[in-house]
């Protein structure tokens, strides 16, 4: 299997492609009823992984699977799992869903959707992960802002997300310029930019 940092992705298919794809699942089918929203989030969270540039340590202890993982109470129903499921192409990652439910556990996964239940415990889950190269992910109110990496909402009945620059630069994580160029910066000083 290919190492989880792919750049041979963005030559063989241009990456606003994989993430409109993503985004735009609502015209997918005409005769489909629309998608609901959180199939629309597992999606993107499933090609979050093809956007993130781990450590070069890091990355080579991952050449074979990523761990996505859910702490808290999982919004996603069946939509995660077959979000994840049959993903077999040549540069698909390989993604293993975890659901945690010990605050423990959240170190082993690699992308981490942190559930709104967990608002309270957020900033311990923040935390743990201080020094760990783990993309977290949530949908709480001002999830970037308040230390988290990747903020997905709702905007005109459109999956939108935040991106916390600094949240991401502190665990060596990098993200692809493409997946920057569709997310709203926002950092833990709750300042925003498009």
């Amino acid at each position: 299997m290919a190492p989880v940092t792919r750049s041979c992705l963005w030559r063989r298919f241009p990456p606003v492609v994989v993430l409109a794809v993503a985004g735009s699942l609502l015209t997918a089918y005409a005769a489909a009823p629309p998608p609901a929203e959180y199939e629309v989030k597992a999606v993107y969270l499933y090609n979050f992984a093809r956007f993130i540039e781990w450590p070069p340590e890091v990355a080579a202890a991952k050449r074979d699977r990523l761990v996505l993982g859910v702490i808290g109470a999982d919004p996603f129903g069946s939509a995660l799992d077959e979000a994840v499921r049959d993903r077999t192409g040549p540069d698909d990652p390989r993604l293993v869903l975890r659901r945690f439910t010990r605050l423990a556990d959240v170190v082993h996964a690699d992308i981490l959707f942190i559930s709104s239940s967990e608002e309270e415990r957020l900033p311990q889950i923040l935390a743990i992960l201080k020094d760990a190269s783990i993309l977290t992910v949530g949908e709480m109110d001002r999830f970037a802002e308040r230390g988290g990496m990747v903020a997905l909402r709702l905007e005109d009945n459109k999956v939108r997300f935040d991106v916390n620059l600094g949240a991401v630069r502190r665990t060596r994580l990098r993200l692809s310029s493409h997946l920057l160029k569709l997310a709203r910066i926002v950092g833990d000083d709750g300042g925003a930019r498009k």
